[in-house]
């Protein structure tokens, strides 16, 4: 039986069946030209090797990452790190970078996991982050320009800077947009066999990359987008059976792939201490959202605790028209509400943490939850702006 294949089915610039929904011509590679200028100009200290992230960046993490690669021998992944804390058993530090492929790659062309290289990765994954939201805004219909300043001001959010010590949680920042990228139904139910292969990938690599904190939010954040998604869509509609099983199947694969981190880990979970210390919103963290995070009087670690999104962004939510039905605008906003209940310094919110699965381990809650705030204001002040722009509401 012979199997054809036509370069045509990956289809990276056509808008209608792209793996990556950008576009065509300029409007596909264009954007993401500016946002790596954007990148290079942001980070460029870093690329030239002047600057490296503070703190944690050079310590822990990237101690358990060179580590590993290190002792990688491809016929047998590392089972004790004893560089590190007396020694650890490998598969108990979920934050350690193993089995991730961009370092498995960099690791087979005979690269060194280097203090500079880690800077460049992480530079990079910033980028890739930014390209995403791009991504993720055009496949939900905005114009290129609406989501060029969406993935603008997602590159210049508070969580890859405040959080630059904290690897794991710049990686999963990084990938959200991906992922949220094929939750997208009607991205999802479009795709060809490279789509659900990518779709594998990108929940795979989230899964085994992201802080395990970030992953439980996920978990209420990533679920309520589904949800949505599922009922405020007409029952009738055949593409929901479609939706539903090429999640399972994407998901389940990525899971199986990501077993051999994750299931020693949770068979093994009683073995570890988990220290949460509260770190959830108050309303002094409003502040943070236009004002500078370092401020004594802020509760919380100073690297959890800034909000910030570009002010031009907030200020675009004052004409979103929520009555004006939108395919997404109920999904985000759902998106929005559920980090802000769940993370709010409230009797309803201490609660909800109290009882619900995962929510009281983590040590960071308002880390956690940050992204999918930072995604829902975005993605709704670019859906205000688009509508601004196609003349469909005035100011």
């Amino acid at each position: 039986m012979a199997i054809k294949f036509k370069f045509s089915d990956i289809g990276l610039f056509d808008n209608t069946k792209s793996l990556f929904a950008i576009g065509h011509g300029w409007q596909g590679i264009g954007p993401i030209l500016c946002l790596m200028a954007l990148n290079s100009i942001v980070f460029s200290r870093h690329y030239w090797g002047d600057f490296v992230f503070p703190w944690d960046f050079g310590q822990g993490y990237h101690a358990m990452a060179y580590a590993w690669y290190l002792m990688l021998d491809w016929s047998e992944f590392p089972q004790w790190i004893p560089y590190g804390s007396m020694g650890y058993p490998a598969h108990l530090a979920l934050q350690d970078s193993a089995y991730y492929p961009p370092l498995f790659l960099f690791r087979m062309i005979g690269g060194h996991y280097t203090y500079h290289a880690a800077v460049v990765f992480q530079g990079l994954h910033v980028l890739f982050g930014a390209i995403g939201v791009y991504c993720l805004l055009r496949a939900q219909s905005l114009s290129w320009k609406s989501a060029l300043l969406g993935a603008v001001a997602f590159h210049l959010s508070a969580g890859f800077f405040s959080n630059s010590q904290h690897v794991d949680i710049v990686r999963a920042y990084a990938w959200m947009p991906w992922v949220f990228l094929f939750l997208t139904k009607r991205y999802l139910v479009s795709a060809n066999r490279f789509h659900l292969v990518a779709a594998i990938f990108v929940f795979f690599c989230f899964l085994i990359v992201s802080y395990p904190g970030v992953l439980i939010a996920f978990g209420y954040c990533g679920g309520t987008y589904f949800a949505a998604q599922i009922l405020l869509t007409d029952r009738a509609e055949p593409m929901r059976r479609t939706y539903v099983m090429r999640l399972v199947i994407t998901g389940g694969l990525a899971l199986l792939l990501g077993a051999p981190k994750l299931l020693p880990f949770l068979i093994l979970r009683d073995e570890l201490i988990f220290q949460p210390d509260g770190g959830v919103f108050y309303p002094a963290h409003v502040l943070t959202l236009v004002f500078p995070f370092d401020q004594k009087f802020l509760p919380g670690d100073i690297t959890m605790r800034s909000l910030y999104v570009a002010p031009a962004i907030l200020a675009l939510l004052f004409v979103l028209n929520i009555t004006r039905w939108r395919s997404y605008t109920s999904a985000w906003l759902l998106v929005l509400i559920t980090a802000l209940v769940l993370l709010f310094d409230s009797s309803l919110g201490g609660a909800l943490r109290s009882h619900l699965p995962g929510l009281n381990i983590s040590r960071f809650p308002l880390s956690d939850f940050r992204i999918f705030m930072h995604l829902s204001i975005i993605t709704l002040a670019c859906i205000a702006i688009d509508d601004l722009a196609n003349g469909v509401m005035h100011l």
